[in-house]
């Protein structure tokens, strides 16, 4: 009955997850000219929580579709809804206590895009994390793996930040800790809001954050609390490798 309860909580974590996301990434296009886009609206697609967002619907939704009997396709998608549980995760925090607050008028901060992409999706993503019966075994090795989405983001977002690409609000950058000629550059300080250190800086701080967060679900998906839960394997009894 544990299990069968667990089952149906987890089924609606996860449609809550594909809701919030799909639905707040469009949402988000769409109401891009009212949030001081000027350029095209499908440039936020260019911004890591869009991504972060695209990545957690779509992986949770195969999940929800793919049948038991596919073992390997079926245990990648669990391994990836770990690395973009991560992802979302950091989008969250660096949202809700870093982008928010410095976030000038022009951009509706909280407005319904925001709330469905940064808070309710990530919230949701989190609690199917913990409590769908069905895990597979975490090693360490797969934190590292965490990392990739982030480093993947950042190396082709630098790519585009020096060919001069739009993100979409007349400024060649995502996000001000990836502006590499602001006043601060990559190593400097500055007393200039919200310019306060080098990128440098900032990339370690996010580097450290988000390998905490990998480790934390690294620990609650290993710990005792959800041993005897469904283990994905060929014979679905087993440890997975």
């Amino acid at each position: 009955m544990i299990n069968t309860t667990r089952d149906k909580i987890s089924c609606l974590f996860k449609a809550l997850t594909i809701i919030f996301s799909l639905s707040g990434v469009l949402l988000s296009v769409f109401s891009a000219k009212d949030d001081g886009y000027t350029g095209s609206s499908f440039a936020r697609l260019l911004y890591f929580t869009a991504q972060s967002n695209i990545w957690i619907g779509v992986t949770t939704l195969l999940i929800l579709t793919v049948k038991k009997s596919r073992y390997n396709f079926q245990k990648n998608l669990y391994f990836f809804r770990f690395y973009f549980t991560v992802s979302i995760t950091m989008t969250m925090f660096v949202f809700c206590f870093l982008l928010a607050p410095f976030s000038d008028d022009s951009y509706k901060a909280w407005g319904l895009a925001n709330i469905l992409t940064h808070v309710f999706c990530p919230f949701t993503c989190i609690l199917d994390f913990i409590f769908d019966p069905t895990k597979i075994t975490i090693k360490r090795k797969h934190l590292a793996y965490a990392m990739l989405p982030a480093i993947i983001y950042f190396t082709l977002a630098s790519i585009l930040e020096e060919l001069h690409v739009d993100f979409g609000r007349g400024e060649y950058f995502p996000y001000f800790f990836m502006n590499y000629h602001s006043p601060a550059g990559i190593f400097g300080f500055t007393n200039n809001y919200p310019y306060y250190m080098g990128c440098f800086y900032w990339f370690s701080i996010f580097t450290l954050i988000y390998f905490l967060i990998a480790f934390i679900y690294y620990k609650i998906n290993n710990s005792n609390f959800i041993r005897n839960k469904t283990l994905i394997s060929k014979n679905k009894v087993t440890i997975d490798t």
